[in-house]
């Protein structure tokens, strides 16, 4: 963001604050005396933070989490691009409809939800989704029933073989766990499984291509890295914060290069 606003010209600054939980209440109802514009809401507090906004986008309601706040003429409005996000790169960087698919999300936890809410809003056909813990996975499936219009879901095993059956089936997979990276143990999935029918996505950006993106593009399958959601959810932000365009070629060619300067490290 400090890089899109020096870009533009703009007199902004982008800083992060350590909030605990316990301040968290009087951390966000002191942005508007504080004159602050906006802000992103990281773990712990994506959720405990509904409580106080003002107002919420259907995104935001649906997932029942909020990650970006708008503060106007006093009022705090609560967003959550990560969904949002998440969809635009598809469709923006990869010319992807998800109408009428069907997708296997690997992970529970608040980015899955995120993606799954958002999805199932844009109309996928049927949701598939596993878990290492069921009942996380169970209730992830409950709150997609009682809050969106998503005609079918199923909750499978974490299971290399259930999931080499069910991929001839799947068009789009997403991995919404850190599985798969160094020292964070293998995911289930068989990667010679992949095809070209396959989209896959990691919503991991360090390092850019997981081993998962890696093993799918050997077997022909499209690709979708983690940095390109996180672009795409902060430049969301951006524009509900101040209406200005954000320069996202720009910044994705700053984030590339930071990225693979650390990986050099």
């Amino acid at each position: 963001h400090n890089t899109a606003f020096q870009h533009l010209g703009l007199p902004y600054l982008y800083l992060p604050f350590a909030v605990a939980p316990s301040s968290l209440q009087a951390a966000i109802q002191a942005l508007p005396a504080l004159g602050i514009s906006g802000i992103n809401v990281t773990l712990p507090h994506k959720e405990a933070v509904v409580s106080f906004m003002d107002q919420l986008t259907t995104e935001a309601q649906s997932i029942g989490a909020v990650n970006t706040i708008c503060q106007q003429e006093g009022k705090l409005i609560g967003h959550n691009t990560d969904g949002i996000g998440f969809l635009a790169a598809l469709e923006r960087e990869r010319s992807y409809t998800v109408q009428g698919k069907t997708l296997l999300l690997l992970g529970a936890g608040g980015g899955a939800r995120a993606i799954a809410v958002q999805l199932a809003l844009a109309g996928v056909r049927k949701i598939v989704l596993a878990n290492r813990t069921t009942s996380r996975a169970e209730a992830l499936a409950d709150h997609l029933h009682r809050h969106t219009p998503l005609p079918s879901c199923l909750v499978v095993p974490w299971d290399g073989q259930v999931l080499a059956d069910l991929l001839p089936e799947v068009e789009l997979v997403v991995n919404a766990t850190s599985l798969g990276l160094e020292g964070r143990g293998a995911l289930p999935i068989p990667p010679d499984r992949f095809t070209s029918q396959h989209l896959v996505c990691d919503i991991v950006y360090r390092p850019r291509i997981t081993p998962l993106l890696h093993q799918a593009q050997q077997q022909g399958a499209q690709i979708l890295d983690g940095l390109e959601m996180l672009l795409y959810q902060g430049a969301l932000a951006f524009q509900y914060w101040i209406g200005e365009e954000f320069p996202l070629v720009l910044v994705r060619k700053v984030l590339r290069k930071a990225l693979e300067t650390e990986a050099k490290q």
